[in-house]
């Protein structure tokens, strides 16, 4: 302790003084945004004890909030959270793979997955003929690239299902199942369409 707190400090028991005044030195260099009352609750202190020891520690006191947050405290963090996307291939027997995305999905790294990746795999296991790709009418599918690219390889077997959630989706419009007609050799051709 510095000697110009002692002198101020006359008839407070120096001991207890000291014990609060490294209470509060520890837990200001753990944490820097607590305010001087959590220091003067947390170390059963008088609030001005609290002020003293910040001065003796050569914390500047003007920067110390009375609340119980700093209002004024910035805090730097990463803009975007690191997060993966991950995407499957469902079919009628079969799950296909897990594909990862890392950082954000455009339309060219959704492409760009599909062709090296996800086609290569689907269309080992199953004839063109027998599938059709429908997506769920995702941001990433909407660039000409992506459409062009499903007309050239799917030979136009393809749709997009603009549903919440496709799963649980059972009403197909016309053109749904006219393309599902044309498309599968599955599916029955005697059965009108609605």
């Amino acid at each position: 302790m510095t000697k110009n707190i002692q002198k101020k400090l006359k008839g407070y028991p120096s001991r207890k003084l000291e014990t609060a005044m490294t209470k509060v030195k520890e837990n200001i260099k753990e944490d820097l945004t607590l305010s001087t009352r959590w220091f003067s609750a947390f170390t059963t202190t008088q609030i001005t004890t609290v002020w003293r020891a910040i001065k003796a520690n050569n914390f500047k006191s003007y920067k110390m909030m009375w609340s119980l947050d700093n209002p004024r405290w910035f805090e730097k963090r990463p803009l975007h959270s690191p997060q993966v996307t991950v995407w499957r291939t469902i079919s009628s027997s079969k799950v296909y793979g897990t594909y990862f995305f890392e950082g954000n999905v455009s339309g060219q790294s959704c492409l760009d997955l599909l062709k090296s990746q996800v086609f290569q795999n689907v269309v080992k296991k199953l004839s063109l003929g027998k599938f059709v790709f429908i997506q769920d009418g995702a941001p990433p599918y909407y660039p000409k690239k992506v459409r062009e690219w499903f007309n050239s390889s799917l030979n136009g077997c393809w749709m997009i299902r603009e549903s919440k959630n496709l799963a649980c989706t059972t009403n197909l419009v016309k053109e749904e199942l006219l393309i599902l007609r044309n498309c599968t050799s599955q599916y029955p051709k005697d059965q009108e369409t609605p």
